[in-house]
């Protein structure tokens, strides 16, 4: 048997433990409902799918925004203590 058919067992396998769980059965079909609607609603209403992926992209574009604004603070803080290590040893 093949990786890729054992792979495809176990992942099956998996979601049948995985659905055994009345909560997570009921919030898989609750997610898949609200997925349906969605999409029949920007079949009516292309204009909403559209203003719905702008505010996604503008959203992921403040979050990178912000995490570049960490790693920059980060790397300063690093920089910073850089320095002061070279200026004790010079000392």
């Amino acid at each position: 048997m093949s990786w890729k058919k054992r792979m495809l067992i176990g992942a099956s396998m998996g979601a049948l433990a995985y659905l055994l769980n009345r909560e997570t059965r009921q919030g898989a079909k609750e997610w898949g409902q609200s997925i349906v609607y969605e999409l029949k609603e920007y079949r009516k209403q292309p204009s909403k799918a559209v203003q719905d992926l702008r505010f996604a992209v503008e959203r992921v574009d403040r979050i990178a925004d912000t995490f570049v604004q960490e790693l920059q603070s980060a790397e300063n803080l690093f920089q910073e203590e850089k320095q002061r290590s070279q200026q004790q040893q010079l000392h």
